[in-house]
């Protein structure tokens, strides 16, 4: 790619439960999406994590509390792909540290409580050409260019092979089902959170 003169771009969102501990996985509050105190008990938490994040100079976009009971959202700050590969995984391991050190457990798991929405982690993708994003182009309908529009196609040919990277365990299939904001169908749209690609408004 970078032959090309493209560089590849990631801003992932990641969804987390806390729990009061990894034997005893009951919420610790009863907060829901956006969700403000008293309902959303995890804000000092989250704050917690993301000072410990910025302190290793990984950018923190947005948090928020998620739509399920005890379910956070911490957003990073878009970098280069592997850069952002790296910063993720060290991210995963600060929320559960920060977790544990105040007394209750973090976990990633796609889909811990039934019948409550699933923890994914969607990924803002670019490619850029030096200040210039590749993937926009203002006289489209969607604001898609004609090397976005390919990008998207091949996600979804793809979306077998990217399913089994993407969602190694059983209970990541238990997250795969209509009604709970997860990408259960291989299309893209705008504003459809049932979709493998939403493309921004």
């Amino acid at each position: 790619m970078a032959e090309m003169g493209y560089i590849a771009y990631m801003g992932p969102e990641l969804e987390f439960f806390c729990f009061e501990s990894q034997d005893n996985p009951k919420p610790i509050d009863k907060g829901g999406y956006f969700d403000n105190r008293p309902l959303d008990m995890g804000g000092d938490l989250r704050r917690e994590m993301i000072f410990a994040l910025q302190d290793m100079d990984i950018r923190v976009e947005y948090s928020h509390h998620e739509v399920a009971p005890s379910q956070h959202e911490i957003d990073l700050r878009y970098d280069e792909a592997l850069a952002m590969a790296d910063k993720t995984m060290t991210y995963r391991i600060v929320a559960k540290e920060i977790a544990r050190q105040n007394g209750c457990y973090a976990t990633f798991m796609p889909k811990p409580i039934f019948g409550e929405n699933g923890s994914g982690m969607h990924v803002h993708q670019s490619l850029f050409r030096g200040d210039i994003n590749a993937f926009y182009d203002p006289q489209d309908q969607y604001h898609l260019s004609q090397l976005a529009k390919p990008y998207i196609a091949g996600i979804m040919r793809h979306a077998r092979e990217l399913a089994a990277i993407t969602n190694q365990w059983v209970n990541s299939y238990k997250r795969l089902v209509p009604g709970y904001e997860a990408p259960v169908y291989i299309s893209w749209a705008t504003r459809n959170r049932s979709t493998m690609v939403r493309v921004p408004m």
